[in-house]
């Protein structure tokens, strides 16, 4: 959006932006038959400016146009995997197998952990917030037969001037933290850019349900690492995601149809992977201040 401001002579002093993601989970979790779902979000935006709201209206609307993170929601995604245990690669069942070579095994691509190239990078990209949803934490039922909504609440706030966005989130039950992100809003390499943080986002819900399933099976794997491509660009006048590319490896004494199932729970259980494979066009809301 500020882009498109910059090329058309449009002052914007701020811009907030209201995010509600909707996610709800059906089955068993335990049982492995748990299905992640998500809904079309709620996006509420706010900008301070004196341009006339008709030239402003018109910006939202090609900005949301142009956002590759917007046809990531819109568009179902033809996500393909590739599965390693024990360091073989093996056939996927029951999803679309990858077309790509190997993967580089992060492990052997990262032997140490990874640290910022610059001189004197910012040391407050992601943080804990000390707030928290009132209330005390309960844990989710392991089943269902109804709904188990999991909405997910995130306020950007960008002022004139301000290299960055920076982003509250957190999840919408009693006793969740919240959390803070910084993202870039121009060519400075300091932050991360919100694609980035789409992707990152992507394989940290995936990797968190398959951890959990691990960990509360009591299964023999450890040294799980996954390797994710996104990717995103423009085509004419919109902006386009294209399908995700996930390799996971596994390591352990389970045997392979264990740990291709396991991939098939992940993926279904994923909120994030339901986000790709659905249409969800979001409900936007825009608001003007001068």
């Amino acid at each position: 959006m500020l882009l498109l401001a910059s090329q058309r002579n449009l002052e914007i002093s701020a811009i907030k932006i209201k995010l509600i993601n909707h996610y709800w989970l059906t089955g068993s979790f335990v049982l492995g038959t748990g299905h992640g779902h998500a809904e079309a979000p709620d996006i509420d935006i706010e900008i301070d400016s004196l341009a006339p709201q008709n030239e402003l209206k018109e910006l939202v609307n090609d900005a949301i146009r142009f956002s590759p993170a917007m046809d990531f929601l819109k568009r179902k995604l033809k996500n393909t995997f590739a599965i390693y245990i024990n360091g073989r690669r093996r056939q996927v069942v029951g999803l679309r197998d990858s077309d790509e070579m190997n993967a580089a095994d992060p492990f052997l691509t990262y032997p140490k952990m990874p640290i910022p190239c610059l001189p004197n990078p910012p040391i407050d990209l992601i943080q804990k917030l000390p707030s928290k949803v009132d209330g005390e934490p309960m844990l989710a039922p392991p089943s269902t037969n109804t709904k188990i909504m999991r909405d997910i609440y995130g306020v950007g706030i960008w002022q004139k001037g301000m290299p960055f966005a920076e982003i509250d989130t957190w999840l919408g039950l009693p006793g969740a933290s919240h959390f803070s992100f910084k993202t870039a809003v121009n060519s400075d390499q300091s932050y991360p850019t919100g694609l980035t943080l789409i992707a990152s986002g992507v394989t940290y819900c995936f990797m968190t349900q398959l951890s959990r399933y691990i960990e509360n099976m009591k299964m023999p794997i450890d040294g799980i690492r996954v390797f994710q491509t996104n990717q995103f660009g423009i085509e004419g006048n919109l902006g386009r995601s294209f399908a995700l590319d996930t390799h996971l490896y596994l390591n352990g004494t389970a045997d392979d149809e264990t740990c291709t199932k396991l991939l098939q729970i992940s993926e279904r259980t994923c909120y994030l992977h339901a986000t790709a494979i659905d249409t969800l066009e979001p409900k936007v809301t825009i608001k003007f201040h001068h």
